[in-house]
């Protein structure tokens, strides 16, 4: 889940710091695995369109997260520390972390995500997912409380393939459901979001390429709009992703919101990955879990086969 798909954030510290956790680590650790040929084709098209309108700089900059998706899916191993700012009106948060990703196997995309978010004001809370590419666990530690949840990884694609059989729009088989990593962040920035700008920016002999995007019609039309036509608070109006210019590594991203008043922008979210290791050896006992002492873990499959399947029931809150 993606922190600016939280339609409403209660003043309720608890709650607050519930919805921060399942929205702000934006990578979701999860599997997906689910054939993306029909959003790439779409992107493709896209990109033949902005040439016929000559919008070189658009095409040029979509091109460009092509390639460094593919690029990130390419590799065999990430391995980066996360940090990552939240400010969202007087709510302020703080994320570190650790993400790791072993690349496309026979056994599926295994990944890592462990992270801490810290409020200014308020209890600290934490959370681990680790999927070994068949099954996803999730420990969510708040004050007082832990939760652990299951997902069956294989089944969850299964039921996605079925449904893009029946022209299920992609978004359903990947942001909503929370079917994520970072290759698939990527995918959902490609998707959701139209890239018309591309500069280069050079500090301390470090080259990197920055692209910035702005929500396509049909996805900004989807939020309540207020009276001067604006987004949500929560929700951002540009991204911008920095990427190292030599490895193609997205090193960072950044949600920026207009401020009308002031007629410039503000950082909504900055995610940012530091001592990037590509392709590094990784210890397969990182994806390996074992289940917290008297804790019983819940079984969430079921509920995201339904999401897919089209049933009105609600998705479980762990994203």
């Amino acid at each position: 889940m993606h922190l600016w798909q939280i339609r409403h954030i209660p003043n309720r510290p608890q709650t607050l710091l519930r919805l921060t956790i399942f929205g702000a680590a934006f990578i979701c650790v999860s599997v997906t695995l689910v054939a993306t040929t029909r959003f790439v084709a779409g992107q493709a098209e896209d990109r033949i369109k902005d040439r016929a309108e000559g919008n070189d700089k658009g095409a040029e900059a979509a091109e460009f997260l092509d390639r460094v998706r593919q690029e990130l899916q390419a590799h065999k191993s990430v391995k980066a520390d996360l940090s990552q700012s939240v400010s969202i009106g007087d709510q302020q948060f703080k994320v570190t972390g650790q993400y790791l990703s072993s690349g496309n196997t026979a056994s599926g995309m295994k990944l890592k995500l462990d992270y801490l978010v810290v409020p200014e004001q308020g209890a600290e809370g934490a959370m681990l997912e680790v999927c070994d590419g068949k099954e996803l666990w999730t420990v969510l530690t708040l004050p007082g409380s832990k939760r652990v949840t299951h997902r069956n990884v294989l089944q969850i694609q299964k039921a996605a393939l079925a449904a893009n059989q029946k022209g299920i729009p992609e978004s359903t088989l990947n942001v909503e459901l929370g079917l994520g990593g970072l290759t698939a962040l990527l995918a959902s920035l490609e998707r959701t979001m139209t890239f018309d700008a591309m500069k280069q920016e050079e500090s301390e002999g470090h080259q990197r390429t920055i692209i910035q995007g702005r929500w396509k019609k049909e996805f900004a039309q989807r939020f309540p709009k207020g009276k001067d036509d604006s987004l949500p608070a929560f929700v951002p109006d540009l991204v911008r992703l920095y990427v190292d210019s030599q490895t193609l590594f997205p090193e960072r991203l950044l949600y920026l919101k207009k401020q009308p008043e002031k007629k410039s922008l503000r950082p909504l979210v900055n995610l940012e990955f530091r001592n990037v290791e590509l392709d590094g050896p990784v210890d397969e006992k990182e994806f390996k879990f074992e289940i917290p002492p008297d804790v019983v873990p819940e079984d969430v499959t079921k509920m995201y086969v339904d999401r897919i399947a089209g049933s009105t029931e609600a998705p479980p809150a762990t994203k």
